[in-house]
């Protein structure tokens, strides 16, 4: 008669402490607490997220999404939105004031702090500003840029400065009436074109200086009080039919 001989190996027993790492391998927010045959497991505390209201940090700034660290909740970062009623644009590095419940997304709602930059105050769409009295704006140097239409309406409108300066790659000027009344007029132009049904000017002294002139009219009436003076290098007067002359004394030659 044959025996088979099984051997058997015996495997130690894990410890406690070895059977607590092992745990603790298994479950991430588990952690070992003491040593030898005192060992004791307690859960990790993970950052809290802050509720309420509660400063932070702007880290990061994009077009509609922030990132905040907030302050005192264990380096907590959390994405944010700017509240509808925080004009001034968040940067980063901006000390700023948020709101955040259960559930409710994290609102920044004004901007506490700022370290560096130019403030800029900014709405998503369109924005009116109205006020039931005046509205008044003082700076130093006030700047007004748009991107396609820059436009005034007013019954009334003044402007007042001591110095001017308009400039157009065109102009169009619709008036019923204009009253202009200058110290000194200079206009350079290439070309004038003007339509008139009625021109009426009053001048003291008239000086012109003139290249070429050609006067097309239907008829011509000129009245001087005192002396009338032509003189010309050559002249000639054409008439088809006749020329009259008329005066007490005539001198030719």
């Amino acid at each position: 008669m044959s025996h088979t001989a099984e051997a058997r190996v015996a495997h130690p027993s894990p410890t406690g402490e070895e059977s607590a790492s092992n745990a603790v391998s298994q479950h991430p927010r588990l952690s070992v607490v003491g040593a030898g045959s005192k060992v004791q497991t307690v859960a990790s505390a993970s950052p809290a997220t802050p509720h309420g209201i509660w400063r932070g940090t702007v880290e990061a700034a994009r077009p509609g999404q922030l990132r905040v660290l907030a302050e005192g909740a264990g380096g907590v970062s959390l994405d944010a939105r700017r509240a509808a009623g925080c004009l001034l644009r968040p940067e980063v590095g901006d000390v700023v004031l948020c709101h955040a419940q259960n559930g409710a997304p994290v609102y920044v709602l004004s901007v506490l702090e700022r370290t560096a930059g130019v403030p800029v105050l900014d709405v998503e769409g369109d924005l009116n500003i109205q006020a039931g009295g005046r509205l008044g704006i003082e700076a130093q140097d006030v700047r007004v840029g748009a991107g396609r239409i820059l436009q005034l309406e007013a019954p009334d409108v003044n402007l007042t400065a001591r110095t001017g300066r308009l400039r157009f790659l065109g102009l169009d000027l619709l008036a019923g009436k204009l009253n202009a009344r200058l110290g000194h007029l200079s206009s350079v132009a290439t070309a004038i074109d003007s339509a008139v049904d009625c021109l009426t000017q009053k001048i003291r002294t008239g000086v012109r200086e003139v290249g070429t002139e050609i006067v097309r009219a239907g008829g011509i009436r000129q009245f001087v009080r005192d002396r009338y003076l032509l003189r010309a290098g050559r002249a000639d007067i054409l008439a088809d039919e006749h020329v009259t002359v008329d005066a007490k004394k005539i001198n030719l030659g």
